[in-house]
């Protein structure tokens, strides 16, 4: 049968439009990857004084404005679970086929939807995104209260620990902040000039200050900040704990076999009760077409990331669910002028002649078969704020991309290097090939470069992929799409000029929503005139479930959220 997260059944008729249609319904009233957890804009009209935990946006207003009344608690956020609600703890052992193998499990360390997948049932975080992105939700931090608009207080919950017996109070809530501040993977999401310190008033309250207002700080935590153990983590060290990682959630980390599967265990002291499920092992399985196969064969009861041939092999079946969502993750060939192409990148007629030479709808519409969109010609989707609709998306148009490259010194075309891997979603790899393909037809001659997951990410630590492939999974607060390509950031492979990166800043100082959207306008715009990318597609999710499994709900972030889940006997 094939499921779409709220519950309709959908047919094979109604799949390749009903699957736009539905990430067009989700994501105008707020979305689910890194991972992730989305904030969208509030409502016309509203002010920094109303409740601050009913969109990133809105909790970015209070933190300009004037301080608001106490926002959110436990029983106003959208229910956590209890330990009245959740199912009586059996001996049921729950199997997913995972796409990657993490290199890291240390929440600090990654923005990794697929590693947040899995440390997100052993670690928790102070506050997170619900599962369409609209929200934001108190968890460790019970409730939250902006003192000024520089000044918030977390009010945490009590009686939680650890499962090594470390306790979670305010001193734990002031390293993990010094950690995560101080991380270079999230200096795109908070910028160095924005956090100052945490202060310990008591036990259970943390009183975070800022430098200066900064209006998407509610979205940062809700982001993966996570509760850290301060005695555990300063033994064992940032790559220790990325191996063997220890946390507040219902889950503890009990084994792990490099390449084969991750196992973890019930954490039957955990503060909300034990969780229904005794075990839940990833079994590592990269390839789409395998984990269809395992998923099919009964050796898993969910598999994550699955192709659209899946739907087709699915839909009538009786024991499983084929679960179709909205996704955020957007693809794009990222141009690096600092690599060994630089002389050829540099003119913005050669990376506008390659927009040009792709015809992303024909891939959307033929490789994805409908269950993808292509980008219009600018990073944020249309359903974004952030989005500028007077952009016009580059159209398919060889002969232009052809003619553009003349103009720019290149009528016999050059040679470049497009690096790619696979292990986010299905058909990355694929993708690749096509466009390398679409490229060659304008006279470029690609040299493709695949790299597995792990060395992919390791190449762009070390800032050596060149021009790459990938796909970029963020909340769609605007400022946390734009700032990862200001000067400087983690993606500045190519660099779109002081003014955008003046522009991102501004963005982070005003509240004023007609304000902010005029300010990301011009910045896209700007990205547009100056393609630091190949601008593709946004897929859709597709999820294989076990009718015996309850509970699981994708989510806009691609994070596999098992809080919720049980399997029945």
């Amino acid at each position: 049968m094939l499921r779409d997260p709220m519950g309709f059944r959908l047919t094979r008729r109604t799949f390749v439009a009903g699957t736009i249609a539905s990430a067009l319904l989700v994501a105008c009233g707020g979305d689910d990857e890194d991972d992730t957890p989305a904030a969208t804009a509030t409502s016309e009209g509203s002010t920094g004084a109303e409740s601050t935990a009913t969109t990133a946006e809105s909790g970015a207003e209070a933190t300009a404005t004037e301080a608001p009344a106490e926002s959110t608690s436990t029983e106003e956020a959208e229910a956590e679970p209890t330990e009245e609600s959740q199912p009586a703890a059996t001996d049921a052992e729950l199997v997913i086929g995972h796409n990657v193998d993490p290199t890291t499990l240390n929440p600090v360390d990654t923005t990794s939807a697929s590693f947040q997948s899995i440390f997100a049932q052993i670690v928790e975080q102070l506050m997170i995104f619900d599962s369409d992105g609209a929200t934001i939700q108190p968890w460790l931090a019970e409730s939250y209260e902006w003192v000024d608009d520089v000044t918030l207080d977390l009010t945490l919950k009590q009686g939680v620990e650890f499962s090594n017996g470390e306790p979670f109070n305010a001193e734990c809530v002031k390293f993990t902040l010094d950690q995560f501040t101080a991380s270079t993977k999230f200096q795109f999401f908070l910028p160095v000039d924005v956090y100052k310190e945490t202060e310990v008033i008591d036990d259970y309250t943390a009183r975070v200050h800022l430098q200066r207002p900064f209006a998407p700080f509610l979205g940062f935590l809700a982001r993966s900040v996570s509760a850290l153990p301060p005695a555990y983590y300063q033994e064992v060290a940032l790559e220790g704990f990325g191996q063997k990682p220890i946390g507040t959630g219902p889950f503890m980390l009990d084994e792990w076999v490099k390449d084969s599967h991750i196992k973890l265990i019930r954490n039957d002291a955990y503060w909300d009760g034990s969780h229904p499920i005794a075990t839940v092992t990833y079994r590592i399985i990269p390839e789409p077409v395998a984990r269809i196969a395992a998923f099919e064969a009964g050796e898993v009861q969910i598999a994550s990331y699955l192709t659209t041939d899946a739907v087709k092999r699915l839909e009538n079946s009786d024991t499983v669910d084929v679960m179709v969502s909205p996704g955020l993750r957007k693809y794009a060939t990222h141009f690096d002028t600092n690599s060994a192409d630089a002389a050829t990148l540099m003119d913005p007629r050669v990376r506008k002649a390659l927009n040009h030479a792709v015809d992303k709808q024909a891939i959307a519409e033929q490789v994805f078969q409908g269950a993808a969109v292509p980008m219009k010609g600018q990073w944020q989707v249309e359903q974004e704020p952030g989005f500028n609709p007077d952009i016009q998306e580059f159209a398919y148009d060889p002969d232009l991309a052809k003619q553009l490259l003349a103009e720019a010194g290149f009528a016999d075309g050059f040679d470049m290097q497009l690096t790619y891997t696979a292990g986010n979603s299905p058909l990355e790899k694929e993708l690749g090939e096509i466009v390398a393909s679409y490229l060659q037809q304008v006279g470029v001659r690609v040299s493709q470069r695949f790299l597995e997951y792990g060395a992919f990410l390791t190449a762009r630590t070390e800032s050596s992929l060149g021009t790459h492939q990938w796909g970029l999974l963020l909340p769609p607060e605007p400022h946390f799409n734009y700032a990862l390509f200001i000067d400087g950031s983690i993606y500045s492979f190519h660099s779109v000029g002081e003014r955008f990166t003046e522009l991102v800043d501004e963005g982070t100082r005003t509240t004023d929503q007609a304000a902010r959207a005029e300010i990301y306008s011009e910045a896209a715009q700007i990205m547009h005139d100056d393609p630091p990318m190949l601008y593709l597609i946004v897929p859709q999710d597709i999820h294989g479930v076990s009718k015996k499994v309850q509970g699981f709900n994708p989510r806009v972030d691609q994070v596999l959220w098992l809080y919720d889940v049980s399997v029945k006997a």
